[in-house]
């Protein structure tokens, strides 16, 4: 990957993957009702990307999707500025 991708990307991917990780640990708890929001930051974070995250990584088959679109879809995702190219 990192032949391909800068450092701003792999950050974010990373952090996409983190929040992920962070979802699939609590899910349980997530969907037995049994987490409350407001008792961890990042889970709370984790959930409310849930549907965004899922959304990005289902991108429609038929459709083309240039690589600058889809690393600007994932730098907003991860919530890293979109500045420049590096």
């Amino acid at each position: 990957m990192s032949d391909i991708v800068d450092a701003r990307q792999r950050a974010a991917a990373a952090i996409v993957r983190g929040r992920m990780a962070t979802y699939e640990e609590m899910e349980d708890l997530i969907n037995l009702g049994a987490y409350r929001k407001g008792a961890n930051a990042e889970v709370d974070l984790a959930i409310e990307k849930r549907p965004e995250t899922e959304r990005f990584l289902r991108q429609e088959i038929e459709r083309g999707y240039e690589f600058e679109q889809t690393r600007s879809q994932l730098l907003a995702l991860a919530g890293a500025v979109n500045e420049g190219s590096g």
